[in-house]
């Protein structure tokens, strides 16, 4: 972010005596600041992640972007937003994070022994496989090269759908 505001600074000495330029560079730095002030103060508040969180500014338009943990922190996000008075309007672009399923001693048991099937069967082919449990269903997700590979991860699959 400072790279960005001594490129700013940079181009306003640059161009100091040229009128359109000039005022299109204070444009810019005003957005600058506004989108960093923003950013800043949502990360003040707990629910935000600093990383994960993308505040652009273009013509007093923000732009909200990442993930947050909930819709009410969505909602949070740009109501606190709203509240700074150069923000003309707010397109929140703000995305739920999926909560993170939370697996069974046996779920993991029969996660791992699948997992390693996969793995002697298909090679690093394998890491571009998920496997979920949906009740008493094995649910195996991603890429596979050839028909002959998914034909095995399922054969795999079945052969080990007993554990459940």
């Amino acid at each position: 972010m400072k790279r960005y505001f001594v490129l700013i600074l940079i181009i306003l000495i640059t161009i100091n005596n040229c009128g359109e330029a000039k005022k299109e560079a204070n444009l810019i730095l005003e957005d600058a600041v506004l989108s960093s002030k923003i950013k800043t103060e949502l990360t003040k508040q707990n629910f935000l992640n600093f990383l994960k969180l993308t505040v652009i500014s273009k013509n007093k338009i923000i732009t909200l972007d990442g993930e947050v943990k909930s819709q009410d922190e969505k909602i949070s996000a740009e109501i606190l937003t709203k509240k700074f008075p150069e923000v003309k309007s707010v397109i929140n672009k703000l995305k739920i994070a999926q909560e993170k399923k939370i697996f069974s001693n046996e779920e993991i048991i029969i996660l791992t022994k699948i997992k390693n099937n996969l793995f002697q069967e298909l090679g690093l082919n394998a890491f571009k496989i998920s496997i979920d449990f949906k009740e008493k269903d094995i649910i195996l997700k991603g890429r596979v090269k050839f028909p002959e590979e998914k034909k095995l991860a399922q054969k795999i699959i079945s052969e080990n759908a007993f554990c459940i």
